[in-house]
């Protein structure tokens, strides 16, 4: 909220005596809109150019309430997408999407130990003399790196299990490594060794199957996610009185008609 006010009023801490820092939650939900942070209020009122109307019926709300929407809506350079359905779909709960991503890595894994193991498969026996094809020179790498990529999969493990802070450092050349394999020979030595089996029309049609094994549940859990991403579930959920208070804002119902 603070980073986006003195992004676009870089003179916001001499107009309001609050400096660019991070303000935790409970920091935010617990204290009382005193002068400085009405004036950050003020000021991200006019950097988001809301109407008169507007901006009184954001200060009619609980302080928790307008905390949270003014630090998850209002004060972020990326605004969330609101529309009408916004609203009428707040209560709603969010699908679970942690099985469609699940499903997509045990796709993503089983795609590439299959390639992987299919290449290798061929390399050996290129080497071995039994099943050749291609430059021997080629298949000889392609063994050394599936030798060593399967060694350096213990050593990253016990590396990370002591020194955490070397995840990235030994997780990008592993990564990287890992796409040059199966991006290189080792991915022609499969396509060539399911093609002289299947063809090449099934083999064509089963590298698609592979891809779609990650693609579509992917893209599923990215759409659900982004349908279940409600920004206004927050302001709600700051509401203390949203259940059970009728002098909340958000919670209170018009009276009854006799």
């Amino acid at each position: 909220m603070l980073d986006e006010a003195h992004r676009q009023r870089p003179g916001l801490t001499r107009a309001t005596g609050i400096g660019p820092r991070v303000l935790t939650t409970p920091e935010v939900l617990v204290t009382a809109p005193g002068a400085a942070v009405a004036a950050l209020r003020a000021e991200l009122f006019a950097i988001n150019d809301l109407p008169a109307d507007d901006r009184r019926t954001i200060e009619a709300l609980r302080w928790p309430v307008q905390a949270t929407l003014l630090a998850t809506i209002l004060g972020v350079f990326e605004k969330p997408h609101l529309d009408p359905g916004t609203w009428r779909t707040v209560r709603q709960a969010p699908r679970p999407s942690a099985w469609l991503w699940w499903t997509a890595r045990v796709g993503a894994a089983a795609s590439v130990a299959l390639i992987a193991l299919v290449g290798t498969f061929r390399a050996v026996a290129t080497i071995a003399g039994t099943w050749p094809t291609g430059p021997l020179l080629a298949s000889w790498a392609v063994a050394v790196l599936t030798a060593g990529l399967l060694a350096a999969l213990p050593v990253r493990w016990w590396l990370l299990r002591r020194h955490l802070a070397l995840e990235t450092p030994v997780n990008v050349p592993l990564a990287l490594g890992s796409l040059v394999y199966l991006s290189g020979y080792d991915f022609v030595l499969t396509l060539v060794t399911c093609a002289e089996r299947a063809g090449w029309p099934a083999t064509l049609l089963g590298l698609a199957a592979l891809g779609a094994l990650t693609a579509v549940p992917a893209a599923a859990a990215y759409v659900r996610d982004g349908r279940s991403a409600n920004p206004l579930r927050e302001c709600l959920a700051a509401d203390a009185l949203a259940v059970s208070g009728r002098t909340s804002v958000l919670a209170a119902a018009p009276p009854a008609t006799a």
